[in-house]
């Protein structure tokens, strides 16, 4: 029968040392994991947070300025006013719709905000397009002002680039002494300045 020596008792100094190494250790696992745990949450905190967005049923039924009606006003509903043919003078006959729309920081304060294209057609079949700007406000729906931006036109495309707007259209021109049309493309750019929408050289 052979005698195998018990092990040597672990001393009081590296019983303390390898203690020390399991508590480090596992604060090291708490703070990795907390870390971890952060990382994840951080895109749902930001969303829970974030400036609210309009969206297209903003753009679709929101009451606009127009010059075509006697109220000075509109309101679309799904994107389409209709005038009431027993209205008097131009609204009687006129036809407005959403043409389109971009969203995106317009302004600057990290809300989400809409650039709508709205097309008015008068009785005569005359076509008239302008653009508004509807800002997100401490929850609320503000409009920013609107452009005209032409009625021989065909906009082409429409850009938020955070902050400011790109507006590029297709311009129709006759070519002198013949009946051919050609369109030639326009960029326009607006910004908000003091709360107001205007038209700028560039972004």
């Amino acid at each position: 029968m052979t005698y195998s020596p018990p092990p040597p008792a672990l001393s009081t100094s590296t019983y303390s040392k390898a203690l020390r190494f399991l508590k480090q250790d596992n604060a090291l696992a708490v703070a990795l994991f907390s870390l971890l745990a952060i990382f994840i949450a951080l895109p749902l905190i930001s969303k829970l947070f974030a400036p609210p967005s309009l969206s297209a049923f903003h753009a679709e039924n929101f009451t606009y300025p127009s010059q075509w009606t006697q109220s000075r006003s509109l309101t679309l509903h799904n994107g389409v006013f209709t005038g009431d043919p027993d209205s008097p003078g131009l609204e009687s006959r006129l036809h407005v719709e959403l043409y389109g729309f971009a969203q995106g920081n317009i302004d600057a304060t990290g809300g989400g905000d809409v650039a709508a294209i709205l097309v008015s057609t008068l009785a005569s079949g005359s076509s008239y397009y302008e653009m508004h700007v509807l800002l997100e406000h401490e929850g609320k729906t503000v409009h920013a002002g609107y452009v005209f931006i032409g009625d021989r036109i065909s906009p082409d495309c429409l850009i938020i680039n955070e902050p400011g707007i790109q507006l590029r259209k297709l311009t129709r021109q006759s070519s002198p002494g013949l009946s051919v049309q050609h369109y030639t493309p326009v960029t326009e750019y607006f910004e908000i300045r003091n709360g107001q929408l205007i038209q700028v050289n560039s972004l």
